[in-house]
């Protein structure tokens, strides 16, 4: 293993926390940031849509969060990762917020690594700003296969790890997860390969600042990704569907299950939050590719936020048809316009 240099002077050792859509990044992070050597870790969190969840989670688990919302690091929101971080720096270095010794940026579940990589490193600003020592990719030991072999983002942020973290090991067999780790293991033997289950995988966040490849290796991704062009999956939409009013649980529900028959595997991933009629307050509403749907009271979950909808994230679909799915089944959400939600790129 080639550990990561000492950073530079003034230089911000950083990590790159990346997995597909429900791999489980975000309950991930919540546990390394409970660590007690994570305590001045500051935290970028990209989310998809205009729900706002993933930071609500994270909250009182960081001091200093900043949130990147409307899109892919990757894509269209490259501009304001780039601005986010050298405001972190500026600010830090004002005392304007907390003092922190390390930053972790989270992105989505689409997010081409080798691609945020090159925006951050090499001569701009923010690659003098920040050290980054390493990429930490979470893999659902339940779906991790199948996004394997469906998804390209999915192999791309595999093939860029220094840590590979299985997570969800609790709810897979052991064949399962010794099959996932053996595919795993063919493309990136050079990995350090961890194990979680409910977020809680046995190392410290300083364990994962390290690097698996020389900075020529880096450079050598950076290269083969600008090479290969590669672009998101086909026709990926995120659809935002936002809610006026209380929503009966049992129609919700039968939107879901439509959705489920209509898309089949296509049907990547939804989250949001939704307040039920005669519930006590707002729920997250979680669900990904081959599971159940999971909800559970927000307020349990430490989130104080008002519901503000729900993201379905989907290929071989549309905006329109999503929204018909569910006033089909007697909703009335709102289609919430944005002007990127089919995501695609080239390379860099």
């Amino acid at each position: 293993m080639v550990e990561a240099p000492h950073p530079k002077i003034n230089q911000i050792p950083a990590i790159l926390l990346t997995g597909f859509l429900g791999s489980g990044k975000t309950t991930l992070l919540r546990s390394l940031l409970s660590c007690e050597d994570a305590k001045d870790t500051a935290v970028i969190v990209n989310e998809f849509g205009e729900i706002g969840l993933d930071h609500h989670l994270l909250m009182g688990a960081s001091e200093t969060t900043f949130v990147l919302e409307n899109g892919c690091v990757c894509c269209s929101v490259r501009d304001d990762l780039e601005a986010g971080l050298e405001e972190l720096f500026w600010q830090r270095l004002r005392r304007e917020i907390p003092w922190f010794a390390r930053v972790v940026v989270e992105t989505t579940g689409l997010a081409d690594p080798c691609g945020v990589l090159q925006l951050v490193s090499g001569e701009s600003l923010v690659g003098k700003r920040y050290d980054w020592v390493s990429v930490v990719t979470a893999v659902d030991g339940v779906c991790g296969r199948a996004a394997l072999e469906n998804h390209s983002e999915s192999v791309a942020q595999a093939l860029m790890a220094d840590s590979l973290i299985v997570t969800k090991t609790d709810l897979a067999d052991m064949d399962m997860i010794e099959a996932l780790e053996a595919r795993l293991q063919i493309l990136n033997p050079g990995a350090e390969m961890y194990r979680s289950s409910k977020g809680e995988f046995g190392a410290s966040l300083a364990a994962l600042m390290k690097s698996t490849r020389s900075q020529k290796g880096r450079q050598d991704l950076f290269a083969q990704g600008q090479a290969s062009n590669q672009a998101h999956s086909a026709d990926v939409t995120a659809c935002w569907l936002s809610f006026n009013a209380a929503q009966d649980k049992a129609d919700f529900m039968a939107a879901i299950s439509d959705l489920k028959d209509k898309l089949g595997g296509n049907f990547l991933r939804a989250k949001g939050l939704v307040e039920f009629i005669g519930g006590a307050g707002p729920s997250v509403v979680q669900y990904v590719a081959g599971g159940d749907v999971v909800i559970e009271d927000a307020e349990h979950l430490g989130i104080d936020a008002k519901p503000s909808g729900l993201v379905v994230i989907g290929s071989g679909t549309s905006d329109s048809e999503i929204h018909q799915i569910f006033t089909g089944a007697g909703l009335s959400p709102l289609l919430q316009s944005t002007p990127d939600h089919h995501h695609a790129h080239g390379g860099g």
